[in-house]
C-alpha cells in the first residue's frame, strides 16, 4: 500500500498548518474547492517509500 494523501478536518483557515509548519513541515500552495465549499492547506510529508519526484501531502481541509 502506498499512501499518497492524507486528509484531516481543520478549523477555517486551517490554523493548524502553522503548527504544522512549525514543527518542520514544509507547506505547499493550498486549493478552493469550487462548488464544494471547501478549501485546504497543504503541508509536504515523507516520501514513505516512494520516489523522490513523487510528493506526498497532509491536507488540512
Amino acid at each position: 500500500m502506498k499512501i499518497d494523501h492524507v486528509f484531516l478536518r481543520a478549523k477555517r483557515n486551517a490554523p493548524e498548518a502553522d503548527l504544522l509548519r512549525e514543527f518542520g513541515l514544509v507547506e505547499g500552495g493550498g486549493n478552493r474547492h469550487a462548488g464544494q465549499g471547501t478549501e485546504n492547506r497543504r503541508c509536504q510529508i515523507s516520501h514513505f517509500g516512494r520516489a523522490k519526484n513523487e510528493v506526498n501531502f497532509l491536507a488540512l481541509i
